[in-house]
């Protein structure tokens, strides 16, 4: 049967590595921001690593590059302290912008001016 999304984050928080293959995506991928947010060593194609450095904040291969992306859970899960420095930087590079509360103080600053002109 399909998980539910109350399943979600106990898989997330299970995970070694976490992955994004799409090739593209337009705007920031949320599961990208979720993965940061856990601290989780991310694997993922250019087109969707929007803000993220090979081997800096993630492991970052060509788009459509199955291979490199096997190689990169193959590098991260033998890698820990690799993976563990990588989900630490992610996390960091999101604190104060891209973060939950971050996200959900300027949704509401829009929501104020809107409110505000009426």
């Amino acid at each position: 049967s399909p998980l539910g999304l109350d399943e979600l984050p106990d898989l997330l928080a299970a995970a070694d590595v976490a992955v994004c293959p799409r090739p593209s995506c337009p705007g920031f991928p949320v599961k990208i921001l979720n993965y940061m947010a856990a601290r989780k060593a991310i694997v993922t194609a250019r087109g969707s690593a929007k803000g993220l450095r090979h081997l800096e904040t993630a492991f970052v291969v060509d788009d459509h590059d199955w291979e490199g992306i096997a190689e990169g859970i193959v590098a991260l899960l033998e890698n820990t302290e690799l993976a563990t420095n990588l989900g630490a930087a992610a996390r960091a590079s999101i604190t104060g912008t891209f973060d939950w509360p971050s996200l959900a103080e300027r949704i509401e600053g829009v929501y104020r001016r809107v409110l505000a002109r009426r």
